[in-house]
């Protein structure tokens, strides 16, 4: 199923790119560099080349031999005669006292069998035997987007993807191979690409001398080892390399998954194709779903269409996969499992699965082994991201957001020097209320903190005292017996607020009655040293002033309508 959004308009730059395409439809900014650029990046210069350096015992059936191999001829067996022969420049094979044959594009193993033909009819009722025992070198052409294009030398055994190692990472110049000196290409230093241009390594084009092209992914190649997207050269191949546009023909890939970023768009890719480069064949099946984002311009606007997959039902049937197009965006998306972290006064403090909006504190906890010896019995505090609101559902009635909102009689400046104190981003639970009911049934987010502090047997004290901290609770004293010990108010006291931390009501003045655990307060006064906090603390005297000029017009028309009552009735009485 389609569906459309309309999505806000913001300067193109040759089409539907760039960071703030990503950012708008809510995924990562796309990183600097394109994949095929990255891989680039990391290649080494090869090593010295051997004819010799082999992947396995060369295929006589695959193999076509061409000017330059060497073969091992064997006549006899105690002890045999053994010479060496090489297909000459026009692609002749010549065996001395048997005869010639033409094998020059021909297979290998027609050519072996074509050469003992000859020998035996020589040597009669004598063992024989011919073996490649040295493929050929020859060049080959690089041309397109390379730093260096030109001819390069070449194996029998070499594949597209060890000429463009040299043709990238080779640092020597025409002069330098005019000298002598053993440089890898003989070609031309050209200008370096436009910055919006990039070697393409998934459009690699593969000429052939008898007319045929191959189109090849070299990405593929290095992503999941497909060989058939690197095929061997052959004499005289052009190896051409686009380039494309680093806005305009990408696909942007985002997600958790190995490989994500640009990948340079190829006629013809599918959904999957893309899958497989981003995350391999195995590490695709631990998905579940991927989103394909495309834009569509309008006359002023763009609209972006986005469609959901289950990739299992690609990987089942490859042709439901959508066709790609330059632009597309594909967002891997990773289910999670929600987790909550459980910190403090615990049996087993650690992390614990959830159902998101449903597992309620009281499973919580019996999952942790239940609360230790040591903890408080009255409170415990969730703290939870800005993802979700520090709220609770309508039964949670065990739980308060404990903000600085609640302390009505705060002004601006008392309640931003609080949230600072305190660092307020809270649910506090009232566990002895909740024991006493039916249990503590907040309900848990994905991401919540749990905290359950130890009954310290003590009293917090913040704000504008000299030592702020926890203050031993004497059982009966009042707010003013722990400001004294923590020093005292400061030089500009104002209030003095005690938190009942298991409720969350608050209370005003000195002779207030504190238990084991709350916070007290001591707020200041104002004293702004920015020119925005001056501001808010302006206009916060400013409402209080129009609240008071508003309360005492009120007083003043209420007396007067009493007055009139009044002289109405006396004048009715006379």
């Amino acid at each position: 199923m389609h569906r459309y959004g309309t999505w806000v308009v913001f300067a193109l730059l040759g089409g539907f790119l760039g960071t703030a395409a990503a950012q708008n439809l809510g995924m990562p900014a796309r990183q600097a560099e394109p994949v095929s650029v990255e891989l680039l990046r990391r290649l080494e210069p090869p090593g010295t080349p051997s004819a010799l350096a082999l992947e396995g015992p060369i295929d006589p059936h695959r193999y076509r031999v061409g000017p330059g191999d060497q073969f091992m001829v064997t006549i006899g067996s105690t002890p045999p005669q053994t010479f060496t022969v090489e297909v000459s420049a026009t692609g002749s094979l010549v065996i001395p006292e048997a005869g010639a044959l033409n094998a020059s594009e021909r297979i290998l193993a027609e050519v072996q069998e074509a050469a003992q033909s000859l020998l035996k009819a020589y040597y009669r009722n004598v063992p024989v035997e011919v073996t490649l025992s040295r493929p050929r070198t020859f060049y080959v052409h690089v041309t397109g987007a390379v730093p260096v294009p030109g001819r390069f030398l070449a194996s029998a055994t070499a594949r597209v993807s060890d000429i463009l190692q040299q043709a990238f990472t080779s640092p020597r110049l025409p002069e330098e191979e005019e000298k002598g000196e053993n440089a890898a290409a003989i070609g031309s230093a050209r200008t370096a690409l436009h910055a919006f241009y990039q070697p393409s390594l998934r459009n690699v084009r593969l000429h052939h001398r008898n007319g045929e092209t191959e189109h090849l992914d070299l990405v593929r190649y290095y992503a999941i080892g497909d060989l058939s997207q690197n095929p061997y050269l052959t004499d005289g191949d052009v190896v051409e390399v686009p380039a494309f546009h680093t806005n305009r023909d990408v696909v942007f890939v985002f997600g958790e998954v190995p490989y994500p970023g640009l990948y340079d768009y190829r006629a013809g890719d599918t959904l999957l194709d893309v899958l497989l480069l981003a995350a391999g064949q195995e590490g695709l099946t631990r998905f579940d779903r991927v989103r394909l984002s495309r834009p569509v311009a309008g006359s002023d606007s763009v609209q972006v269409m986005v469609q959901e997959f289950a990739i299992a039902d690609l990987l089942a049937d490859p042709a439901r996969a959508p066709q790609l197009r330059p632009g597309d965006h594909v967002q891997f998306l990773v289910h999670r499992q929600p987790y909550v972290l459980v910190t403090g006064a615990v049996r087993y403090p650690g992390s614990y699965p959830i159902v998101h909006g449903q597992t309620t504190l009281a499973e919580l906890i019996a999952m942790a082994g239940g609360l230790a010896p040591k903890a408080t019995q009255r409170f415990a505090y969730i703290e939870r991201g800005p993802a979700y609101p520090p709220m609770v559902s309508a039964g949670d009635t065990n739980a308060v957001s404990w903000l600085p909102s609640q302390a009505s009689n705060l002004d601006v400046f008392a309640k931003i020097s609080l949230a600072q104190n305190l660092q307020q981003r809270w649910l506090l639970v009232d566990l002895e209320n909740a024991w006493a009911g039916r249990g503590p049934n907040t309900r848990l987010f994905d991401g919540d903190r749990v905290y359950f502090p130890e009954d310290r047997n003590s009293v917090l004290v913040v704000g504008h005292v000299p030592r702020p901290g926890y203050v031993p609770y004497v059982p009966g004293q009042s707010a003013r017996y722990y400001v004294s010990e923590a020093g005292g108010p400061g030089p500009r006291p104002r209030g003095i607020y005690v938190f009942n931390t298991a409720t969350g009501r608050v209370r005003e003045g000195l002779q207030t009655p504190v238990a084991s655990g709350d916070v007290i307060f001591v707020d200041a006064q104002p004293a702004p040293d920015t020119p925005e906090m001056a501001r808010l603390v302006l206009e916060e005297q400013a409402s209080r002033r129009q609240s008071r000029m508003q309360t005492a017009q009120v007083i003043l028309s209420t007396f007067a309508t009493i007055a009139g009552i009044i002289t109405a009735y006396a004048a009715i009485t006379r």
